[in-house]
């Protein structure tokens, strides 16, 4: 990948100069763009869980008496 850095003149022209990037970039890139990859892919699939189990708890709402939970201080 090339990437173009720009560098102003006296007459304030900007001049793109090509600047090679790297391998060791490269891979620090692809490793970074791989990760938040695997981020996004791990909250897509913590949602898909969450819609899942709110489609149950509807599907089970009729059923499902709720006791208010009790709480208990030990002295």
């Amino acid at each position: 990948m090339v990437a173009y850095k720009i560098y102003l003149t006296k007459e304030k022209m900007a001049v793109p100069k090509k600047r090679k990037s790297s391998s060791a970039t490269k891979r620090q890139r692809n490793a970074y763009v791989i990760s938040q990859h695997k981020k996004i892919l791990k909250m897509v699939d913590a949602r898909k869980r969450v819609e899942k189990n709110l489609e149950k708890m509807e599907a089970n709402e009729g059923a499902i008496e709720y006791t208010p939970a009790k709480t208990v201080i030990a002295a």
